[in-house]
């Protein structure tokens, strides 16, 4: 398991997020594997243009092959608090200029999915 200790800064995410509701249904089985093959990979971690595949590491977060990708996601999980994840924050809060994805948004569902993956653990 891993833990961040998230400091609210300027120009930053705040700390936690109460955008995720806790009864949420996820759009898929919340598990890593899944997060990856169904979010992480082909929204953000492919291709020459995108913000967290091998050319772009956006913020040094590399999501282009699995293993990387959940070793560079430690830094953005509080493992069993979704709410305070900076992952989550960045996905979850829309129209700031650090939301996640940049350009879009991902469903309420999706969301759900990866807050439930962490909340359980956030275990591989």
């Amino acid at each position: 398991m891993f833990l961040l200790v998230l400091m609210g800064c300027s120009g930053g995410p705040a700390p936690c997020t109460d955008a995720v509701a806790d009864a949420c249904t996820p759009l898929y089985n919340p598990t890593f594997d899944e997060a990856y093959v169904r979010t992480f990979e082909p929204t953000c971690g492919t291709g020459g243009a995108s913000c967290h595949g091998p050319d772009g590491a956006q913020g040094g977060l590399v999501l282009a092959d699995p293993n990387e990708a959940y070793d560079h996601l430690s830094d953005y999980v509080v493992a069993e608090d979704a709410s305070c994840s900076e992952l989550i924050v960045r996905l979850a809060e829309h129209g700031e200029s650090w939301s996640m994805p940049l350009g879009g948004e991902l469903s309420d569902a999706e969301v759900c999915a990866i807050a439930t993956w962490i909340d359980d653990g956030a275990l591989r």
